[in-house]
């Protein structure tokens, strides 16, 4: 193939000016980030919204990031940016039992994976949630499933229930 004369080969950063990445650096408004979740809540997986598709990884750090900004100023953000985040480095936790963690632990949950997104660029190998360490797709089928909610209207649960996610 490689021996025809309009043939070239590309590496993956060459890839990424040819074919951009649309998602990266696009707001999300409060519609887009509610039907994200609601997909997200049923299967984790790459979601289109239009023409624009994003990750799991990618949605981790929006849905992740909203939800802190709640959780802080108690307030839902207007938009989310949708930044570059990578895969967990190491493989998933075993899927987690179902179990129901407090407002207040599920908060302080999201803080800590907003945070890894942050600093390092990528989902976090488990989060640390009401005393266990749950998988980062059980945690983003959690965390989705309450931005779901709150963007439809609903006050934040008293408790946030974790189960095994479809992936």
């Amino acid at each position: 193939l490689l021996s025809h004369r309009n043939v070239k080969t590309l590496t993956a950063t060459q890839m990424l000016k040819v074919f951009p990445d649309v998602a990266i650096g696009r707001a999300f408004g409060r519609e887009e980030l509610r039907a994200l979740a609601g997909a997200l809540a049923r299967e984790i997986t790459f979601q289109r919204l239009d023409s624009v598709a994003v990750t799991a990884a990618e949605a981790f750090g929006m849905i992740v990031s909203a939800l802190e900004q709640f959780v802080s100023r108690r307030q839902m953000p207007d938009a989310v940016a949708c930044e570059r985040v990578f895969n967990p480095t190491r493989r998933p936790l075993s899927p987690a039992r179902e179990f129901a963690g407090s407002w207040q632990s599920f908060g302080h949950a999201v803080r800590v994976a907003a945070r890894h997104v942050a600093t390092a660029g990528s989902v976090p190998n488990y989060v640390p949630f009401a005393g266990r360490l749950v998988a980062p797709h059980d945690f983003l089928a959690a965390c989705a499933g309450a931005l779901e909610r709150l963007l439809s209207g609903e006050s934040a649960p008293d408790a946030v229930a974790v189960r095994p996610a479809a992936v």
